[in-house]
C-alpha cells in the first residue's frame, strides 16, 4: 500500500510543478490564464509588449539585471544571456547571484542590459546605474 501511495504522489508532484510553472508564466506573459490569475495583468501586458517590441535591439552579450525567474528570456535572440539577481529564483545556469554592490563583471562587458521592475527596489539608484554603465560597452543598449 505504501509503495502505491508513493507511486501515486509522483504524477501529482509533476502536475503541481506544471501548474506552478503555468502560474509563474501567467504573472509575466499576457495569456487568457494571466487575465484571471494576475492582478497586475494590464501593467504586465504593457511591459511584456514593450520588451517584446524592443527585443530585436538587444544583441551580443546581454545582462538581465534583477532578472528574478527570467520571464522575458525567450524574447531575446542574443549571443549570450546572463541574468543577475540578489536571490536564486531559478535553477537556470544563466543566473548569477550577487550581493547588491559591485557587479561581478569586467568593464565594458555587455552589449545590452535589461532592467525591468528593479530600479524602484534599489537603495542607491545612482551607484547601481554607475555600475551598469561601467559594465556596458560603448554604444550598448539599455
Amino acid at each position: 500500500m505504501r509503495t502505491g501511495a508513493i507511486a501515486d504522489a509522483r504524477p501529482a508532484d509533476a502536475m503541481i510543478a506544471r501548474l506552478a510553472r503555468a502560474y509563474r508564466t501567467a504573472l509575466f506573459t499576457p495569456t487568457p490564464l494571466s487575465l484571471v490569475l494576475n492582478p497586475f495583468f494590464l501593467i504586465r501586458r504593457g511591459l511584456y509588449r514593450g520588451v517584446q517590441a524592443n527585443a530585436s535591439r538587444m544583441r551580443g552579450r546581454m545582462l538581465d539585471f534583477g532578472c528574478g525567474t527570467m520571464p522575458y528570456r525567450p524574447l531575446f535572440a542574443t549571443d549570450e544571456y546572463i541574468g543577475l539577481d540578489l536571490v536564486r529564483d531559478t535553477d537556470d545556469p544563466a543566473l548569477v547571484v550577487y550581493d547588491g554592490g559591485i557587479l561581478p563583471f569586467p568593464d565594458a562587458w555587455f552589449d545590452a542590459v535589461l532592467a525591468s521592475e528593479v530600479l524602484d527596489d534599489l537603495v542607491d539608484v545612482n551607484a547601481t546605474l554607475e555600475e551598469l554603465h561601467r559594465v556596458m560597452r560603448p554604444g550598448a543598449t539599455l
